[in-house]
């Protein structure tokens, strides 16, 4: 690797680790959307199996009379 001045290899220091902090908190970001994501579609299920149930329950209680 090249020599630099002090100064100038502090200013790539610097920039590596802002490039650093700014691709994790993209990842995180992301890491973020998808739990969302999948916790929306945890509730969606449990919404439709939630439904699905009660109309059972209307069947049977329909076939008991």
């Amino acid at each position: 690797m090249p020599q630099h001045h002090p100064t100038v290899a502090s200013a790539i220091a610097a920039e590596t680790a802002a490039t650093a902090a700014v691709i994790l908190s993209e990842k995180m970001l992301a890491m973020e959307a998808t739990g969302a994501a999948r916790a929306f579609a945890e509730l969606a299920a449990a919404q439709k199996a939630r439904a699905a149930w009660a109309r059972a329950q209307i069947i049977v209680r329909d076939v008991a009379k």
